[in-house]
C-alpha cells in the first residue's frame, strides 16, 4: 500500500493520483582532553566546584566484595590533569558511609584530608599544586547504598533461583557509593580496570574484558576485568553471585563477531529456560548495527550479569538485567549506542539515553518481528505519553535533579522514542533517517551530545530547517489532539479538521498524517496530510463509495484523534449552546422515541451515559473542565455524531 505525500492549504482542494586487543602491564598513562566545565545539568547534587579544575583519565578499582551485603574494602586509584592554574585541593565525590583509611598522592602519603558531606577533600602541597598529573588513590572501606531501585551499590535476594547477588547501578548520581568518583558527564575517563576479589565458589562481572582470574593464597579469587574505551562515570561496575557463564559469538557480517558474555545465576535448569531469550542478542546486534553503525565496544565483548533490581542497567559492554526478554534485551543493547559510546550532554537531555534506547525496540520488532506488532508498540508508547498531558520531554534544571522526574517512564522513554519516530515519519526517507543517526554517533563518539547536537545533524544531512519540529515536541509541552469530520459529495471526500492540545492553551503542533480510507467494496487506501493550521478542510479525489475514513492507522503521531462522518443533524436533533458553560440542551425533531445519548471525551472517557423517550433532554455539564467533547446520539439505531465545545 503505497502513501502519498500532499501539501494542503486550508480550504484548498487536490486531487491525489574477533580477534581481542592485549592489555598494558603497567597503569595508562593519563591522556589530556579538552573539558567543557561544570554545567549545572551535567553534574551531581553535591558536586564540587573543585572538580572542574582536573580531568579524568583512568580509575582502578580493586576491591573485595561478597553476595551477602554491600560491605566492600579495598582501593581505588584515579589518574587525573590538572586543567586549572589556581587549583589548590584536590576533590572527589564519596559517600560519608564509606570510611577512608588512608590516602596517597602522586604515591605519597597524605595525612590531612577532610571529610565534608559526601566529599573527599585533599589540600595541596606546594609541590602538588604545580602538578600537571595527578595519581589519587584511596583506601576505604564500609556498607554504603539505600533501598530502592537507585542505589548506588545494593544486594537482593533472587528468591525465584534461591540466589544473593550484589551489584552496582550509578546512574545518575550514586557512584559515589562505592568508589571515589568526580560525577560529570562531560569528563569520560580514557579507560578503567575493576578487579573485585571473591570466595572461591562466587564469580564477579564488570566492564571490558576479563582479562585474568587469580587464585589468592587464602583461597579466594580475583576477577580482573579491564576496558581500553572511553567511559563516563556512572557506567562502572560490578555484580558478584554464585554464577555460571553462558558465553558466545554472534556473527554480524559472516567475518566480524562479537563476544556475548551472560553471568546468569547457577541454578539447576536456568540456561534451558532462558537460553533462547539471550540468544536474542546476536540477532540485535545484527540489526542495530545496520541501523546505528558497527558496535562500539567490538574489541571486547557484550554481555549480561544477572540481578535481581527489577529491569536493566545498561553497564558499558556488561548489561547488569533482572531477566531476559526481547524487549528489554534490545532496549539495553541499543544504550551501547546512545548512552554508553555517545552519552548525553545533561540530565536535561536524558531523551538522548532513553528515548533512543526506547525507539530501538521498535526498530528491533519493526526487523525481526511482524509489522502488527511494530504498530501496537507504538500505539502503546502513545498511550503512556499521552497519560502526561502537560508533559515535556525536555527537563528543566530542577527537574534534572530529580531521579524519578529524570527517569520518567512515559516522558523520557515513549514519549521520547515516540518523537524520534515522529522525525523519521516527517524525514519519510529511511535511508535518509538512518544515515542521520550513523552520523550523528560517529561524530559524537565517545563524547558527550545534546538535542541541539543532533537537530544540527538532521538538518545538515536534510538541508532543512527543524526548529519548529523541536521547538513544538521536544521542549513544548503535551500533544495535539484533533477532532475530524468527513463526508462525500460525489467523487469528493472532505476531511474537516480541528485541532487543539492537551494543555489547554493555544499551543499548534505542525505535522503530517495520514488517514485511512475506506471503500464499501473493501478497498482501502492511505493519503498523507499536512496539517499546517488549527482548522482545515482537505478534499480528496475517491472513485467509490466511502464507507470509512481511519486517522493514522499506523501510530505515526502522538496524539488524541476521533474522527466521525458528519450527517446533517437538523433533522434528527439540536444541541444548544455550542460552546456551551454549564448547561446543555437538546432538542429532538420527534418524540417519543427511544433515544441513547452519550457525551465522551477525545480519550473516549464517557461522561454521560442517559436514554430518554422524552423530545427534549437538559444536561447539567459544569463539572467538565474545558475542551472539546463528542455528544453521540442513537435513534432508530442509527449514530449521529455532533462535536461541542465546552468553555
Amino acid at each position: 500500500m503505497r502513501i502519498a505525500l500532499i501539501n494542503i492549504a486550508l480550504l484548498m482542494g487536490f486531487w491525489v493520483l574477533t580477534t581481542h586487543p592485549a592489555y598494558p602491564q603497567a597503569l595508562p598513562h593519563p591522556v589530556h582532553k579538552s573539558f567543557v566545565g561544570s554545567n549545572p545539568s551535567a553534574v551531581a547534587p553535591g558536586y564540587s566546584s573543585h572538580e572542574d579544575k582536573y580531568d579524568v583519565s583512568f580509575y582502578f578499582l580493586n576491591l573485595e566484595a561478597g553476595n551477602k551485603s554491600t560491605f566492600i574494602k579495598g582501593y581505588s586509584l584515579l589518574h587525573a590533569s590538572r586543567l586549572s592554574p589556581t587549583i589548590d585541593t584536590l576533590v572527589v565525590e564519596l559517600s560519608r558511609m564509606l570510611a577512608v583509611d588512608s590516602v596517597f598522592l602522586n604515591d605519597k602519603r597524605e595525612d590531612v584530608f577532610y571529610r565534608e558531606n559526601d566529599l573527599l577533600k585533599i589540600p595541596l602541597r606546594e609541590g602538588g599544586k604545580s602538578e600537571r598529573e595527578y595519581r589519587l588513590k584511596v583506601f576505604y572501606q564500609g556498607a554504603a547504598g539505600s533501598s530502592g531501585f537507585y542505589s548506588g551499590i545494593s544486594n537482593a535476594r533472587a528468591s525465584n533461583y534461591n540466589q544473593d547477588i550484589t551489584y552496582t547501578l550509578s546512574e545518575p548520581f550514586q557512584a559515589k557509593d562505592w568508589f571515589p568518583v568526580k560525577q560529570n558527564l562531560t569528563d569520560k575517563a580514557d579507560s578503567v580496570w575493576i578487579f573485585i576479589t571473591v570466595d572461591s565458589i562466587l564469580k564477579a562481572g564488570s566492564n571490558g574484558l576479563l582479562t585474568d582470574v587469580v587464585l589468592l593464597e587464602d583461597g579466594r579469587k580475583r576477577y580482573e576485568w579491564k576496558s581500553a574505551y572511553p567511559i563516563a562515570y556512572y557506567l562502572l561496575s560490578f555484580s558478584v553471585g554464585d554464577y555460571i557463564d553462558y558465553s558466545f559469538y554472534a556473527s554480524i557480517n559472516g567475518t566480524d563477531s562479537i563476544l556475548v558474555q551472560n553471568y546468569i545465576y547457577n541454578t539447576a535448569g536456568i540456561l534451558e529456560s532462558l537460553k533462547e531469550e539471550i540468544d536474542h542478542t546476536g540477532p540485535l546486534l545484527k540489526v542495530f548495527t545496520e541501523k546505528f553503525g558497527p558496535y562500539p565496544f567490538a574489541k571486547e565483548k557484550y554481555g549480561h550479569c544477572m540481578a535481581p533490581m527489577g529491569g536493566g542497567m545498561e553497564h558499558q559492554t556488561m548489561t547488569t538485567i533482572s531477566g531476559f526478554n526481547f524487549g528489554l534485551i534490545g532496549h539495553e543493547l541499543a544504550h551501547q549506542w546512545f548512552g554508553d559510546y555517545l552519552t548525553c550532554g545533561t540530565w536535561q537531555d536524558i531523551w538522548i539515553n532513553e528515548g533512543f534506547a526506547s525507539y530501538a525496540e521498535y526498530i528491533a520488532i519493526e526487523e525481526l518481528k511482524t509489522r502488527q506488532e511494530a504498530v501496537e508498540w507504538l500505539a502503546q508508547a502513545h498511550s503512556l505519553a499521552i497519560n502526561f498531558p502537560l508533559g515535556s520531554v525536555f527537563l528543566s534544571l530542577e527537574e534534572s535533579r530529580s531521579v524519578q522526574r529524570i527517569f520518567n517512564y512515559s516522558l523520557s522513554y515513549k514519549k521520547g522514542a515516540a518523537i524520534i519516530h515522529m522525525l523519521r515519519y516527517e524525514i519519510d526517507n529511511d535511508s535518509l533517517f538512518f544515515a542521520i543517526v550513523k552520523d550523528y554517533v560517529i561524530k559524537f563518539a565517545n563524547k558527550t551530545a545534546t538535542a541541539e547536537d543532533f537537530r544540527q545533524v538532521v538538518e545538515d544531512h536534510s538541508k532543512e530547517d527543524y526548529d519548529w519540529f523541536f521547538r513544538q515536541w521536544y521542549y513544548g509541552k503535551g500533544h495535539p489532539v484533533f477532532v475530524a469530520s468527513w463526508r462525500q459529495v460525489g467523487d469528493s471526500l472532505y476531511i474537516s479538521s480541528t485541532q487543539t492540545s492537551s494543555t489547554g492553551k493555544s499551543d499548534f503542533f505542525r505535522t503530517h498524517m495520514d488517514y485511512r480510507i475506506r471503500y464499501e467494496s473493501g478497498e482501502t487506501y492511505d493519503i498523507r496530510v499536512l496539517h499546517g493550521k488549527p482548522g482545515e478542510i482537505f478534499r480528496i479525489h475517491v472513485s467509490d463509495v466511502v464507507g470509512s475514513v481511519q486517522t493514522d492507522p499506523d501510530s505515526n503521531v502522538l496524539k488524541n484523534a476521533m474522527i466521525y462522518e458528519y450527517v446533517d443533524l437538523s433533522k434528527v436533533f439540536s444541541a444548544s449552546p455550542n460552546p456551551f458553560a454549564n448547561e446543555l440542551n437538546i432538542k429532538f425533531r420527534s418524540s417519543n422515541k427511544y433515544r441513547e445519548i452519550k457525551l465522551s471525551g477525545i480519550n473516549g472517557q464517557v461522561f454521560l451515559n442517559e436514554s430518554t423517550t422524552s423530545g427534549s433532554y437538559r444536561a447539567n455539564l459544569s463539572q467538565l473542565s474545558a475542551g472539546i467533547y463528542l455528544l453521540n446520539v442513537t435513534e432508530d439505531g442509527i449514530k449521529y455524531t455532533e462535536k461541542l465545545v465546552k468553555l
